[in-house]
């Protein structure tokens, strides 16, 4: 089976590229749930109040969203939030007015944000998947350059701790 790519460790006051820091995968678990699969680089964490998911397409829309236990944080910016450190597995619950047979294309935007333990926070990220009904096929997102928006840029920005 196909494995998520890794996220990547940094030398220690090196800064990674959003891109490096968190990717995500998604696959089709049966026909009304998606998992997503993020990971995480050392040394950075994920906020778990930050998710957001939307689908583009029309007709399909999320019913339920399904998160595992978090670490707490005391953070500067955001008071006492839930974060993720590593990896994190989130499932969907979705439902569309096609019927699955069809197997109709679908989009959904995955939108997450991170920082670094060394106290740099990155703008939100939005990933572009591209999915099929019925195929529980490992989905890689779409180039974050068809979304000029969704490319945060090359570093983060110092508006966390």
């Amino acid at each position: 089976m196909f494995a998520p790519p890794p996220a990547v460790a940094a030398p220690e006051d090196e800064l990674l590229d959003v891109e490096q820091a968190f990717t995500v995968t998604a696959r089709m678990r049966d026909a009304n749930t998606i998992e997503l699969d993020y990971r995480i680089a050392p040394k950075y964490y994920l906020y778990r109040k930050r998710f957001k998911f939307e689908f583009t397409t029309a007709g399909w829309r999320v019913k339920a969203r399904k998160y595992p236990a978090g670490k707490m944080k005391q953070d500067a910016t955001f008071g006492y939030v839930e974060t993720y450190r590593d990896s994190v597995r989130i499932l969907l619950s979705i439902t569309s007015k096609a019927k699955v047979e069809d197997l109709s294309y679908f989009e959904l935007r995955a939108t997450s944000q991170g920082c670094a333990d060394i106290g740099i926070c990155y703008p939100p990220q939005t990933h572009r998947l591209r999915m099929k009904t019925g195929l529980t096929e490992i989905v890689l997102p779409e180039s974050a350059a068809t979304l000029p928006f969704s490319k945060p840029p090359r570093t983060g920005l110092p508006f966390g701790r």
